[in-house]
């Protein structure tokens, strides 16, 4: 089984990485990223936190945006998010370093945490975000 999972991560990682370094500007390849971030992991939200505000986000109306609870995620300081029509459900950040400096913070219904397959997964996709946002700048 554990085989099984990791083939999973890494056909998702490979398709993650193919999209995003697909694009030839970063605001495009920041809006795919996390949105194929929130695919990958089943998640109704997920956002590029920075200097707390959500720069990018997925899950929310642009003039709806929880950028305080976001943050808090971002900041370590809570595991979850009330998303409407689901409550309370699970939430994850991981650091982005580099140019684009900040969290990728993601979150799905249900109270259950991510897994730490889960988690390395989306460490694996922040990499992936930095190396390319330092090669599109």
């Amino acid at each position: 089984m554990a085989e099984a999972t990791a083939a999973l991560a890494t056909q998702l990682l490979a398709e993650f990485l193919a999209v995003v370094s697909s694009f030839p500007e970063a605001s495009a390849a920041l809006d795919a990223a996390v949105e194929r971030a929130a695919l990958a992991l089943e998640a109704e939200v997920a956002a590029v936190v920075r200097d707390g505000q959500a720069s990018t986000c997925v899950g929310f109306p642009f003039l709806a945006i929880p950028h305080t609870e976001l943050a808090r995620i971002a900041g370590g300081e809570t595991s979850t998010l009330d998303i409407p029509g689901a409550g309370r459900s699970a939430a994850v950040a991981v650091p982005l370093r580099g140019s684009i400096e900040g969290h990728l913070v993601v979150a799905r219904s249900g109270p259950d945490p991510f897994t730490g397959e889960e988690v390395n997964l989306l460490r694996g996709m922040a990499r992936v975000m930095e190396l390319t946002f330092e090669m599109l700048r």
